[in-house]
């Protein structure tokens, strides 16, 4: 792992290598609390196949299940396809004039202003849509 300065981060351990992201709950705290709280086990999730609530790591050994070269992958879906989710969404959280820098991570939208569990992990930048 890197020299981190101090923060919060996720680690993403893939067959090709660690990506490690900062979290920032200063711009987005109603995302980071989910994105932890699934990743973690600690936050209640519908699973897609059983259909009954339940809390273990969310995230743990689902794969990306969208790539798209220099641009960004795509993972959190527990089914493998894109269409799997957690059973809830949550309304979206945007800081005025922040762009996506290669690098950086964050969550897809399901419908107009609302979030979900994908994590989106961009190769370059891009302006949010507001």
């Amino acid at each position: 792992m890197p020299d981190l300065r101090p923060g919060k981060y996720a680690i993403f351990e893939t067959n090709l290598g660690e990506i490690t992201c900062e979290l920032f709950p200063q711009h987005a705290p109603q995302t980071v609390e989910n994105f932890v709280g699934l990743a973690t086990g600690t936050k209640q999730f519908t699973d897609p196949k059983t259909r009954q609530q339940v809390m273990r790591p969310f995230y743990d050994g689902l794969i990306f299940h969208r790539v798209i070269p220099d641009f960004m992958i795509q993972g959190g879906c527990p089914l493998g396809t894109g269409t799997g989710g957690p059973g809830y969404q949550f309304k979206d959280e945007f800081t005025q004039g922040v762009v996506r820098q290669g690098g950086q991570a964050g969550h897809g939208q399901r419908g107009p202003r609302y979030k979900w569990q994908p994590v989106l992990y961009y190769a370059r930048a891009h302006k949010l849509a507001e």
